[in-house]
């Protein structure tokens, strides 16, 4: 998984004028969560609502943030390296302590997130 990092590019993702060779638009988080999940059958879309995690650093600004969390271990988040540049990965590990810290100051309290949609409803 975290070999994908090294897609996570402009041209590795095919994006052309801010889009996605689906059209969707890469500029919104939840959109990038869509394309995450249209290669990864496992995964979910996960977020929340900024009153809801003020821990959180990604959203700030925006109502929340929404990003792909695949077999609820992995978060791959096109949206905070390319677009809010808030991070200079887009794959975290939830299992790896060392992603830890980054995963808190990103995406604050796990507990705050919710399910927004699965990859069955989505694409199923």
């Amino acid at each position: 998984m975290k070999a994908m990092e090294a897609t996570i590019t402009h041209s590795g993702l095919g994006l052309v004028n801010g889009k996605f060779p689906s059209g969707a638009a890469v500029h919104v988080c939840t959109q990038c969560a869509l394309e995450v999940l249209r290669s990864h059958a496992h995964g979910e879309i996960m977020g929340y609502r900024m009153t809801d995690n003020p821990k959180a650093m990604v959203g700030t600004g925006y109502e929340g943030h929404d990003f792909a969390l695949l077999n609820d271990r992995w978060i791959v988040d096109i949206w905070v390296k390319l677009c809010s540049q808030q991070s200079a990965r887009a794959v975290f590990d939830l299992h790896d302590p060392r992603d830890g810290p980054q995963v808190a100051k990103l995406y604050g309290d796990r507990d705050r997130w919710k399910l927004v949609d699965t990859y069955e409803n989505a694409f199923g």
